[in-house]
């Protein structure tokens, strides 16, 4: 009881800086949730707009500051690789092009500008109903992970999804360069 009443002034001081640092984290983690949120929906609204996407999963690695970003998009159309390479390219580079052009956002970069292989984006291809396209008429998914775009088809039965083809980044971004 002593030491509470000799210390008083130092106790509150304490109490008021503690108070102020979680106010101070818990506003930052707000302001950059808040850019990224603004930022993500409008690209998820570019991608409905523009490819009729339908965005069904967001994620990444956001503690502390923006590590990773990854969307999921279902599209209801046939696509050949060819086309989703040119769809994941195209998404990929808008998406880190919006979030490199936010100037609010870049203090809570990992790292600036932000590089693509920080984007995840996959791309599901499948009818409105889910089921998916047969596997001679159009590939199933794109998805790009740790550098690598990984392209795959699936069955409407009990047979495991198939890798058809994976190639890294810089070979996709080669080879849909050169179509254009």
């Amino acid at each position: 009881m002593v030491f509470i009443r000799k210390h008083v002034k130092l106790i509150l001081i304490l109490a008021a800086v503690l108070v102020c640092s979680a106010w101070y984290i818990v506003k930052r983690e707000n302001d950059y949730f808040t850019h990224l949120n603004r930022i993500t929906k409008k690209f998820i609204s570019e991608m409905e707009e523009e490819h009729g996407f339908s965005c069904f999963s967001i994620g990444g690695s956001l503690a502390g500051n923006i590590k990773e970003v990854s969307l999921k998009f279902n599209c209801y159309e046939k696509k050949s690789i060819e086309e989703a390479r040119i769809l994941e390219i195209d998404c990929i580079e808008r998406f880190c092009e919006m979030i490199n052009s936010h100037k609010k956002i870049r203090p809570y970069l990992e790292e600036f500008p932000f590089p693509t292989d920080r984007v995840g984006i996959m791309i599901c291809f499948c009818r409105e109903g889910f089921n998916y396209f047969p596997p001679e008429e159009s590939i199933t998914s794109v998805n790009n992970a740790r550098g690598k775009f990984i392209y795959k088809i699936s069955f409407n039965d009990q047979r495991p999804n198939q890798k058809v083809l994976e190639e890294s980044h810089s070979e996709a971004y080669e080879k849909v360069k050169g179509l254009r």
